[in-house]
């Protein structure tokens, strides 16, 4: 144990802890080196540690072969220059990100805490225990050093420090550098720094031109209080969601419809009941969901809603109408896509000008923003496409009826119906469909009180209903999942923004935009995304889903689980996607396979078929555009909540650590309700846990 040098000796006060280098004086900071005291000196041993778990196959070689002819010099310049050691092996860690050296220093202390010397420890802890100032010094890197604080129980740390730009490492040490060996000579810092990057904007002043009044208070609990809300897609995923919340949030709202059609024998009553027993809703008082919550059996896809004169009249007094229904399917049938996404959202239309003076909340998506490239604000052109041209929404609503009708062939019907988004601009027939609606509420809904609300990729909860709850096989659970297989090279542009967004933050919102609606204060649109003030852009989104695979298969056993750990997914150019990945090894198989027609080659052409498949199906949103979605509006209804109320209803994504949340929350919860139903394992497998 060593005392750093820079502690004045004063005369006069009581001495009390004594150390290899001398008394130090009451209340000194007390500095325990890592290395030789609880430890062996061993940073290079680290450095092939991080570098033979680099991100990507070539990296680990390069970086490895660097670290093993960079390590025999590091004593020898410790030597002459302490730090000269340092930055040298050091340099091999130039393009980690932030993320991984985090996550693979924790993964080191793992390694290492079996062979820390017990004695050592035992006496540090008594120092603690006794109140003694202790910082934990050492020459190795913060990523290694303060989860071991951490286990130790150690607040306080000083160590070297990389420099990171945009979250990637440059190589240097930041100063003041600790070398090998040596006293401490400079001041040390009074706490532990975070282990992950924290992206939070949540500080940053929001600045809006706006005509109208934004400092008017807007209480959810006194605008939703006696309200009877009507809630179309209630069994959906969001649909779940956000009704556990309002029964959380507003216990004395009024009532809450849910209009259900019956499916698969089962009618509206039986249905209700499978939303009750959700997992979604297990924190949600019983008697509380009987009291509020009624159950109406109709159709979106009819007329009507396929109501009872009578029940249609008793919900044309309701205050609010929300269609969170949807169909999600990219490429579906024509048919079904016009029905669920088209012709519903005009029934709920039709139904709402009925009504006596409800406002009206449609669920859509950012991406009916179609090509559209760079910002994307929250405004309504019904008369433009995403290609810019001119564009009469009753006109494509009738071509596209008369194309359903006339092609009898459903795969003819999609061909043609992904023919034509693609003119307008539109990536495939979902987006047509969902920017269709969109351009048609608009027009005939003008007079109407009424937003649209576009979430992004709707994703795994971080809070409510409770820590990673998901369900089905959503966006992006079939592309995650193929990122923990074998699967090595994803076309995809790094810097290109992944907009995620976790399924809480959406309802958190949609209640927000619900009050301004009740209130009359609200916009025509609204975007709930996180691709402008908390950007994740695919390279990072990638090397997360890579370590929390990593974190999943470490703890398993077998040649399989092993094979997983080697093998991570690189971004890469489409060019070298198709001169190396799945096109090119499906046509050397199929080349095999006219030479040897085996069943296990078969097999493995019907699987990189079905991989470049979904490549194909997902390029729109990962390679072919580069867009970031503002979310100014929801951002005024939350400025305008009351303090007692923003932990309730509070809407900020800036406080989203994406690090934490792909491998602690968003893969382990895709992992346990999402990826049993892509392996074919039943529904009730999947939620077996619950």
């Amino acid at each position: 144990m060593r005392v750093g040098r820079r502690i004045p000796q004063v005369q006069g006060q009581e001495w009390r802890v004594e150390s290899a280098s001398g008394p130090v004086p009451q209340g000194a900071d007390i500095h325990w080196r890592v290395e030789g005291d609880l430890a062996p000196p061993d940073v290079v041993r680290q450095a092939l540690f991080f570098a033979g778990r680099a991100h990507g196959m070539r990296a680990r070689a390069v970086r490895t072969l660097a670290a093993a002819v960079a390590g025999p010099f590091v004593p020898l310049l410790d030597a002459a220059n302490p730090r000269a050691g340092r930055r040298l092996i050091h340099a091999v860690l130039r393009g980690f990100s932030r993320d991984r050296l985090a996550f693979l220093g924790e993964e080191y202390v793992e390694r290492l805490w079996p062979t820390l010397r017990p004695a050592a420890v035992a006496r540090l802890r008594r120092g603690l225990d006794a109140g003694d100032p202790i910082v934990l010094t050492s020459s190795w890197l913060e990523h290694v050093v303060v989860p071991l604080g951490r286990r130790l129980g150690v607040a306080r740390i000083a160590c070297n420090r990389l420099e990171f730009r945009d979250g990637i490492a440059t190589g240097r040490l930041l100063d003041p550098v600790v070398g090998g060996r040596g006293p401490v000579r400079w001041p040390i810092a009074a706490a532990t720094r975070p282990t992950r990057a924290r992206s939070s904007c949540s500080d940053r002043p929001i600045v809006v031109f706006h005509d109208r009044q934004s400092d008017a208070r807007l209480s959810v609990q006194q605008t939703l209080r006696g309200r009877e809300i009507l809630l179309l897609g209630g069994t959906g995923f969001i649909g779940k969601v956000w009704l556990a919340n309002l029964l959380r949030g507003v216990p004395d709202i009024g009532r809450i419809w849910l209009l259900i059609r019956p499916r698969h024998g089962c009618d509206a009553g039986a249905r209700l009941d499978q939303v009750r027993t959700s997992p979604a809703l297990r924190e949600v008082d019983p008697d509380l969901f009987d009291q509020k919550v009624a159950v109406v059996q109709g159709d979106l896809a009819q007329p009507g809603l396929a109501l009872e004169p009578a029940v249609r009249e008793r919900l044309q007094s309701v205050d609010l109408v929300v269609n969170s229904a949807g169909l999600t399917e990219f490429n579906p049938d024509l048919r079904l896509a016009l029905a669920v996404n088209v012709d519903a959202a005009l029934h709920v239309l039709d139904f709402v000008r009925g009504c006596s003076g409800a406002a009206l909340l449609h669920l859509s998506t950012c991406f009916a923003a179609g090509r559209r490239n760079g910002r994307v604000d929250e405004t309504l052109s019904p008369r433009e496409t995403p290609a810019d041209r001119a564009f009469d929404p009753e006109h494509e609503y009738a071509a596209l009826h008369e194309l359903a009708r006339s092609v009898d062939v459903a795969r003819e019907r999609r061909a043609q119906a992904s023919a034509r988004a693609a003119i307008h601009g539109w990536p495939n027939t979902y987006t047509l469909t969902k920017g269709l609606a969109e351009a048609l509420l608009a027009t005939r809904g003008h007079d109407l009180p009424m937003a649209i609300v576009r979430p992004s990729i709707v994703e795994t909860s971080t809070q409510e209903p409770f820590r990673g709850w998901n369900e089905g096989v959503n966006t992006s659970a079939p592309l995650s999942y193929l990122l923990g297989t074998p699967f090595r090279q994803l076309p995809t542009r790094e810097q290109k923004r992944l907009d995620v967004i976790p399924v809480d933050l959406v309802t958190r919102g949609m209640t927000l935009i619900a009050a301004a609606l009740v209130r009359r204060v609200h916009h025509r649109c609204y975007q709930l995304a996180t691709s402008d003030k908390n950007p994740c852009d695919m390279r990072r989104s990638i090397e997360l889903t890579a370590l929390a695979h990593r974190k999943h298969y470490r703890k398993q056993i077998g040649l399989q689980a092993w094979l997983r750990l080697s093998f991570e997914t690189v971004p890469v150019s489409r060019r070298r996607y198709r001169a190396f990945s799945a096109p090119r090894q499906k046509a050397l198989v199929r080349g095999l396979r006219r030479v040897l027609p085996l069943r296990v080659l078969r097999r493995a052409e019907r699987s990189l078929d079905r991989v470049e498949k979904l490549i194909e199906l997902y390029a729109p949103f990962i390679y072919d555009t580069d867009q970031f979605f503002t979310a100014d509006h929801v951002r005024l209804l939350n400025a305008a909540l009351p303090p007692e109320e923003r932990a309730d209803f509070g809407y900020d994504e800036g406080r989203i650590d994406w690090s934490e949340y792909w491998i602690d929350i968003h893969i382990p919860a895709l992992r346990r309700w999402a990826y049993p139903l892509i392996e074919g394992q039943p529904k009730t497998a999947a939620q077996s846990e619950a």
